[in-house]
């Protein structure tokens, strides 16, 4: 069986045999897994996508040592796949491709809350290049709050982030706006010594969001020095990013959610403590504090588990 975990900046894809009795779910381990560019349609093109699926796919079985044959299950979860005719569209190109028997498409949050430690359901917050909040009940009932993309949306994000700290120690260079050693952050990070060498170094790499929500990093270790600028505009991500999840669960699950799972995803606030104690300290003061949180390092995992599941339940019954 086949996971694949398509966002917009690579792909993941595990392949791992299916358990005769399928005992244990949690216990799924690779014996392949292979990366390509990314694979979001919407912002790549149809023919890039798909075609950097294929090639994560193809060096999972090379990585595996066996040659490409179609599995018996596959599950992709891909980055602007949330819609019925995007979803369609990948059906029809993985059964021509003849990729697996059994095909499930879905967008890249869902799988989240099928990881080890998740039995699909609760809340998954993703923070990183980008941002959104996606729930899903026990009956099957789901919501989403933001994900509205880079030029609307993604607050709580590595690229909105940097990019409200790249303009606040612009500000502070020309004297429109406070001192902060964000500035200096910066120019530590591009290598620089002047605001015009970092401007330019900054368009050169304009198109490139991935590397600009790196940049992050420079506000949150401002912010944990105590910066009062770069604070602030973490504060304000970080009630963001709150406010989605609660969003999320107040759609589901009426006003005060409580005791359900929150899976936290995304290169950001993975890894960055400073940023998740933020979170979950917000939804503490509103009242919604969740029962159980799970890191989520690699969401692959979870659509691995999702192509089990699938193939079990097609299993004909004894």
């Amino acid at each position: 069986m086949i996971g694949v975990d398509g966002g917009g900046s690579k792909t993941l894809a595990w392949i791992a045999r299916l358990p005769a009795d399928g005992s244990d779910l949690n216990d799924l381990k690779p014996i392949g897994e292979g990366e390509a560019g990314g694979s979001n349609p919407n912002s790549l093109g149809w023919a890039a996508a798909t075609g950097n699926i294929e090639l994560a796919v193809t060096r999972a079985f090379h990585a595996a040592g066996l040659s490409r044959r179609p599995a018996t299950s596959i599950c992709l979860g891909v980055a602007g796949a949330g819609r019925d005719s995007e979803q369609q569209r990948l059906r029809t190109w993985i059964d021509q491709r003849r990729l697996a028997n059994l095909i499930h498409v879905t967008h890249d949050v869902a799988p989240l809350l099928s990881v080890p430690g998740l039995d699909g359901h609760g809340i998954a917050l993703v923070a990183g290049t980008g941002s959104l909040a996606y729930g899903k009940t026990q009956d099957g009932r789901s919501a989403r709050a933001g994900g509205f993309g880079y030029l609307l949306g993604d607050e709580g994000s590595g690229y909105h982030i940097a990019l409200e700290g790249i303009r606040a120690a612009l500000k502070a260079v020309d004297g429109r706006g406070p001192v902060t050693s964000m500035t200096r952050g910066f120019q530590n990070r591009l290598q620089v010594n002047s605001t015009a060498h970092f401007i330019q170094r900054f368009y050169e790499q304009a198109e490139d969001r991935t590397w600009i929500a790196g940049m992050a990093s420079v506000v949150l270790a401002s912010a944990q020095e105590g910066d009062e600028r770069a604070r602030e505009i973490v504060d304000e991500n970080i009630l963001d990013l709150a406010t989605m999840v609660a969003t999320v669960g107040v759609q589901l699950m009426g006003p005060q959610p409580k005791n359900y799972p929150l899976a936290l995803a995304g290169g950001l606030i993975v890894n960055s403590q400073y940023l998740r104690v933020g979170v979950l300290k917000r939804l503490e003061e509103g009242g919604m504090l969740p029962s159980k949180v799970v890191l989520v390092a690699a969401p692959v995992a979870g659509a691995l588990r999702l192509a089990a599941q699938h193939a079990l339940s097609a299993k004909p019954q004894a």
